[in-house]
């Protein structure tokens, strides 16, 4: 389920480079230029989205209108878990917690998912125009590495619910499975 939620990144890049041409197009409309009407155009749903969440999301699960009972009393619980099992203050200093292995694995994935994500996002329309295509063709090109990665998501989290693999395959602790060069590749895109 939780890949699901991750494709929501591919899918944004889709769909934004496939409105992202006629939008610029719209040059000179209103006395603004295209590529403010993107920001305008674009920026719309995001907004809207925050302020009907800000009144619709609740503080406290007891709250949350949208759970059955069962769903609030299991969230409570484990929320009242982790708060028992923070560590206090004084357990940990920075310096610990950025010399832990663990902190140190994520964060190199993390980076690495992001630099290459933000250079592909960035510069792909750019370098598919360079190649002479026109305008109009530029985000429905740009759009296919996207889309061919969100399938690629899908399968690698349907293999790794079969072989139940998802903590190791996040964490790269299980070198020898058969899907983790695919899950990397897919990271990639």
């Amino acid at each position: 389920m939780l890949s699901v939620f991750y494709l929501a990144v591919p899918f944004a890049v889709v769909f934004g480079s496939l409105i992202s041409a006629p939008l610029l197009m719209m040059h000179g409309l209103g006395g603004l230029g295209g590529w403010q009407w993107l920001f305008i155009i674009e920026a719309l749903p995001a907004v809207i989205l925050g302020i009907y969440l800000f009144f619709r999301l609740k503080d406290k699960p007891e709250q949350a209108t949208w759970l059955d009972d069962e769903e609030k009393a299991w969230l409570t619980v484990t929320l009242d878990n982790e708060k028992a099992n923070l560590a206090t203050p004084g357990q940990h200093r920075l310096g610990q917690v950025f010399a832990d292995p663990r902190v140190i694995k994520m964060s190199l994935v993390y980076f690495g998912m992001n630099f290459a994500g933000i250079g592909l996002i960035m510069f792909l329309p750019q370098i598919v125009a360079g190649f002479g295509s026109a305008l109009s063709w530029v985000g429905i090109i740009a759009a296919i590495p996207y889309f061919v990665a969100s399938g690629g998501a899908r399968v690698a989290a349907f293999a790794q619910n079969i072989q139940q693999e998802r903590r190791e395959k996040a964490l790269g602790e299980h070198e020898n499975s058969p899907h983790l060069a695919f899950y990397q590749v897919d990271i990639t895109l």
